[in-house]
This record gives structure tokens, C-alpha cells and sequence, in this order.
């Protein structure tokens, strides 16, 4: 039977990843006692669970793309240029 960290390492593998957050190493570790159940879901459900993470994941991009913009148009008027005036 594979492991939860078999199938991190192979979702991270399909997905072209070649390391792994901290944070999701800890959350690896703190999953482990319900490994079986979790990789069974997984298995049973993968793609509503596949849908789900491509939508946060797009969700969270999103916000990191207008958290990007907003912080160049801060720059961009303290540095004095009004970049909204289409001279």
C-alpha cells in the first residue's frame, strides 16, 4: 500500500514540483494517522478533490495578481507618476 508521502511525492512529481513548503511537510506529518482514510478518499473522490484544489488555487492566484497590482500602482505613485492619465 502506498503512503501519504508517496502520494505527495507523486502529485509533486506530476505537477513538476521539486520541493515541498515547511508547512506542508508538517501538515504531511500531522495527517499520518489518518493516512488510510485519506488516501481511500482520495482514490474514491480524486476528481471533485481535483476540482476543488485547481479552484482555490485560482482563487488564490487572483488575489496575489490584484495584491501584485495594487502594490505597483502604490510604487508607481510614490515615485510620482499618475499611471490612471492617458496623455
Amino acid at each position: 500500500m502506498p503512503t501519504l508521502g508517496q502520494f505527495m511525492s507523486k502529485l509533486s512529481n506530476f505537477f513538476g514540483l521539486q520541493s515541498c513548503s515547511i508547512r506542508a511537510l508538517q501538515l504531511e506529518a500531522a495527517l499520518r494517522p489518518y493516512e488510510r482514510e485519506l488516501l481511500n478518499l482520495a482514490f474514491r473522490e480524486h476528481i471533485p478533490i481535483a476540482m476543488r484544489a485547481a479552484l482555490m488555487a485560482a482563487s488564490r492566484k487572483s488575489a496575489s495578481d490584484v495584491q501584485m497590482g495594487l502594490e505597483l500602482l502604490s510604487q508607481e505613485v510614490e515615485n510620482g507618476r499618475d499611471t490612471s492619465r492617458t496623455d
